[in-house]
């Protein structure tokens, strides 16, 4: 086996991978507007000095459109698996930000913070700016060393979009997405966007608390799920200032007993600051503080400034006021249903019971009966231009009330022809301009995703994922040209590409290594004494360093970059519009 010193990284060819993502950031070479890409498997790997799987940091950042950026291949399946107890998974410290992390499958198995930094870790003198947390699943923390997150940060122009943050927990007061100004040099531009947070023990799904010296002010929390937490689904705390938005959220099942540790009194959105402006539109909150706390209640009143509410639904406990109503608190065309009659600070209120597509599996589409159909106010039009779907607002004569806008879909039972996966034509009914589909026998193959490392079959009308033992642990074997002689062919790609005929032909390898990059394996040695031995079976990943690629020829295995929101593949160079990517990367 040769060493590690021994064994080089080649930029720019996607045949030899580097062998751990930090060793590839700290390349002298390697600067904004690089990035590293791990391909598929499970990675174990710890950067002692932080205790981190990977730390951005020694002043190494990037800027807003030239980041640098930690990400998976898209389309495969990467796993960093955290040591039992251990620190971070994605870490900061002293770099000035321009960073983004994205596609990744992260397990802390009861470690701390899944993707943060703590105060002070700019190095630039102000606070974080320019990140963004794009597409990662997270999971599996269990803090209890002090208040923590899964997400946890501070800074200007924050993204964390399109993220499936669960399971985690901690002893006290922790959360599944904290944004805090601790820096005290100003948070603000902060975006908290199409993620799903759930089973939150402890704490809150979203909070954004200060206390700091400086407000929070300009964050939009929108279009996210967020369910089964502890106490509240969403919080503007301590400090938060002026233009914090909330809309097209589904927030339900807050103030969970089973999930609460120290502390009760919980409901979907609670407003707590004196100095605080806030906006909530087109939300639907749902059993929000089942604790039946008397503080707890589906939209929670402790301070604010200003306070305006328009087009949410609230079902059961309305709201509570265990602090101070706001200063001013401007309420219009909001349904109220299963908590008695509507507040009076409300105008415009709807108190008819709204009928939903499947309200006990949480499925809270209207029906095209509904009474929240077309009775919304147009006020919310700067903000709301769409549904939690995606869907364009207003489709009908005005604004739905909620977070999604009916879109009626039939209007007789033979328009329902296209159900989705899952579901089957036979039985299918017309609804109140709804198509209903039956559920399609449990164990029947499904494919809504693309995701070729599952294994794909019909549970109970959904489609169910199951990992693929395939693809976590068998050894693809022989490399595809295995026999050809090769300089290096004991060399694993690692990266999926089989290893090919050498240029000068030295020794022969018909056993040319692991062509996968999953499990152990060994190139053996050449015939003529000249072989490399493949990877060091003991890690199943590789890492690609990413140049410069702009180019449209690998732009489906690239397609998820546009998850990002900005330019990634970028070289310090002019490209053609047209060049592929260019990978760079060796195992060692």
């Amino acid at each position: 086996m040769h060493s590690t010193e021994t064994i080089r990284g080649v930029v720019g060819d996607i045949a030899h991978p580097f062998r751990t993502a930090q060793t590839t950031y700290a390349r002298g070479d390697f600067a904004a507007g690089d990035f590293v890409v791990l391909r598929g498997g499970t990675w174990t790997d710890t950067y002692s000095r932080y205790d981190s799987f990977f730390s951005f940091c020694d002043g190494k950042g990037g800027t807003a459109t030239n980041p640098i950026a930690l990400m998976g291949y898209p389309g495969e399946v990467v796993n960093v698996s955290r040591p039992n107890n251990a620190g971070h998974g994605i870490h900061a410290w002293s770099v000035p930000g321009g960073f983004v992390v994205a596609n990744l499958h992260i397990n802390m198995n009861t470690g701390s913070t899944c993707i943060g930094w703590p105060p002070g870790a700019s190095s630039s003198g102000n606070t974080m700016q320019n990140v963004r947390i794009v597409n990662n699943e997270l999971y599996g923390m269990d803090e209890d060393g002090g208040g923590s997150a899964c997400i946890e940060g501070r800074g200007q122009h924050i993204k964390v979009i399109g993220n499936y943050v669960h399971d985690n927990s901690g002893n006290g007061l922790y959360h599944g997405v904290y944004f805090d100004n601790n820096d005290g040099t100003g948070t603000s531009d902060l975006e908290i966007a199409y993620n799903r947070v759930a089973n939150q023990k402890g704490g809150r799904g979203i909070q954004i608390y200060n206390s700091g010296t400086s407000g929070i002010d300009n964050v939009s929390v929108h279009h996210n799920l967020v369910h089964d937490i502890a106490l509240d689904g969403i919080l503007f705390g301590d400090s938060t200032g002026a233009g914090c938005d909330a809309y097209n959220n589904v927030v339900y099942r807050t103030g969970v007993p089973a999930l609460q540790v120290d502390k009760t009194g919980a409901g979907c959105i609670r407003f707590n600051n004196p100095s605080l402006v806030a906006r909530a539109f087109n939300n639907t909150f749902a059993d929000c503080g089942i604790d039946n706390d008397g503080d707890s209640g589906g939209i929670r009143f402790e301070a604010a400034n200003r306070v305006t509410l328009t087009n949410n639904i609230v079902l059961g406990k309305y709201w509570v006021n265990f602090g101070s109503l706001p200063t001013t608190l401007v309420a219009t065309n909001n349904l109220w249903s299963g908590g008695g009659a509507a507040p009076s600070w409300d105008t415009n209120s709807v108190t008819t019971a709204p009928t939903f597509v499947d309200a006990a599996n949480r499925d809270y589409h209207l029906l095209g009966a509904s009474s929240g159909i077309d009775v919304g106010a147009a006020t919310v039009s700067s903000l709301v231009a769409d549904d939690f779907d995606g869907d364009p607002r207003p489709l009908g004569a005005g604004y739905d009330i909620g977070a999604y806008e009916f879109a009626r879909t039939c209007n007789q039972a033979s328009d329902c022809d296209a159900p989705p996966p899952c579901r089957v034509t036979a039985g299918a009914t017309c609804n109140a301009g709804s198509c209903m589909y039956p559920a399609a026998a449990n164990g029947m193959a499904c494919t809504d995703d693309s995701n070729a490392c599952t294994i794909d079959t019909c549970q109970a009308g959904t489609c169910a994922h199951t990992p693929d033992p395939a693809c976590a642990s068998a050894d693809a074997g022989p490399g595809a040209d295995g026999g050809g002689t090769h300089a290096d062919a004991g060399v694993s790609d690692c990266c999926g590409v089989g290893p090919g005929p050498g240029a000068d032909g030295g020794g022969t390898h018909p056993d040319a290594g692991i062509s996968n990059g999953v499990g152990p394996g060994d190139g053996g040695t050449g015939s003529q004494g000249n072989g490399a031995a493949a990877q060091d079976g003991s890690d199943s990943g590789c890492t690609c360093s990413t140049r410069g690629a702009r180019g449209s020829k690998d732009a489906g295995a690239f397609a998820a970059l546009a998850l990002v929101g900005v330019a990634l593949v970028r070289r310090r160079r002019s490209l053609r519009a047209d060049d592929p990517p260019r990978l760079g990367a060796i195992c060692h």
